[in-house]
């Protein structure tokens, strides 16, 4: 089993501010002191033995604060030795494919030789599509040519592409990569059953965030392997993206792991105005959100790795068993929490879980020559 820390500069304490739209006064917390404490949690990861670091990308609120996944992820490759790289996600619409293509091609260099996973996705935040003036109505349309531009881009030397949204003359994307198992290596994220269809079909190899609960993780992991046996691949080993709050006593997981998870909980709804039917009604390729806000069934999630080492190592043995995943990806700073807090639960993470699940790993292994 791998495992990868992800960063995400959330800004807490800025959306009281926000969600009154009271711009006469700045944040509370400047933006620049959250990501210097995401750097220096970042910096930790290879020296407690994470073997891969993730990021998102987000605009135009605190919720996320990344615009460019694969310019953070550069400074910590020139910062690091050994650890692998992956973004979680390139949102496709909001860019031209080829841009994106170039981007992924001179980071895969830059690595020389870790291995870069690329994860990309169509997007969820409304006030993210209008700041870039497209329609979200778009989104799956757009999502899928950029994937079948990005395969060609670094796989060809030359190609061209007629599409609805995209229309390319014959060229090249260079530099051209170095790794050539980036397409084999994509990872699509998805929460609806539409969009599992379109990643599954695209070739792509599934990454659960954290939104979902158990059961539907479940039953998406055998639809979306039988979608890949229909297309000749192997059932995929999914990604699984996690919060992770790791303390050393039940009390204080029950009490302040689950006051970190409800605050995240209630940023990201906010963000996407995920519990509001009314901000879903008429957009086309996203009524399954609307689905879900109509019959309150957002925040539905049982899965996040709150708890002793003991708690989290069983939490990380039931998703191995539910997903059969490859590597699960933490978020260990969240919800207004406090940095020493964050960077106490990813040391006890470090120094307690991980290794025990190698373990049993290698035991496993061991068990099976």
């Amino acid at each position: 089993m791998r495992f990868g820390i992800c960063l995400q500069a959330l800004n807490s304490a800025d959306w009281e501010r926000v969600i009154a739209e009271d711009w006469t006064r700045p944040p509370v917390v400047p933006d620049h002191v959250l990501w210097e404490e995401n750097i220096h949690l970042g910096l930790l990861a290879e020296p407690l033995g994470f073997d891969s670091m993730w990021t998102t990308e987000h605009h135009f609120g605190p919720h996320c604060m990344e615009p460019n996944p694969l310019e953070l992820l550069a400074y910590f490759a020139g910062a690091t030795k050994t650890i692998d790289f992956g973004t979680m996600v390139i949102v496709l619409p909001w860019h031209h494919p080829l841009q994106v293509a170039e981007e992924i091609a001179l980071f895969d260099i830059l690595l020389q030789g870790r291995k870069l996973s690329v994860g990309v996705g169509r997007g969820l935040g409304q006030s993210e599509f209008a700041g870039f003036g497209i329609d979200m109505a778009e989104s799956r349309g757009r999502f899928v040519e950029s994937i079948e531009i990005l395969k060609l881009a670094l796989t060809k030397e030359r190609f061209s592409y007629d599409g609805e949204f995209y229309q390319i003359p014959e060229t090249s994307t260079r530099p051209r990569p170095r790794s050539t198992d980036l397409i084999d290596n994509m990872l699509g994220v998805f929460t609806s059953p539409q969009s599992l269809t379109t990643v599954a079909q695209a070739g792509l190899n599934p990454m659960f965030v954290a939104a979902q609960s158990a059961d539907v993780i479940r039953s998406q992991v055998a639809e979306f392997n039988d979608l890949r046996s229909g297309l000749g691949l192997p059932a995929a080993k999914p990604i699984v993206h996690q919060w992770v709050y790791c303390t050393e006593t039940e009390e204080d997981a029950r009490k302040m792991g689950k006051r970190y998870i409800t605050q995240l909980g209630v940023e990201t709804n906010h963000h996407y105005n995920l519990g509001d039917a009314a901000h879903w009604d008429g957009i086309k390729g996203y009524e399954y959100q609307l689905d879900q806000a109509k019959n309150g069934l957002v925040g539905n999630m049982d899965l996040h790795l709150v708890g002793t080492p003991e708690q989290c190592i069983e939490r990380v043995q039931r998703l191995r068993e539910i997903t059969n995943c490859s590597e699960i990806v933490g978020l260990f700073h969240f919800g207004g929490m406090p940095i020493e807090t964050a960077e106490k639960s990813m040391r006890l993470f470090a120094d307690e879980v991980m290794p025990a699940v190698r373990a049993m790993d290698a035991d496993a292994a061991a068990a099976t020559l």
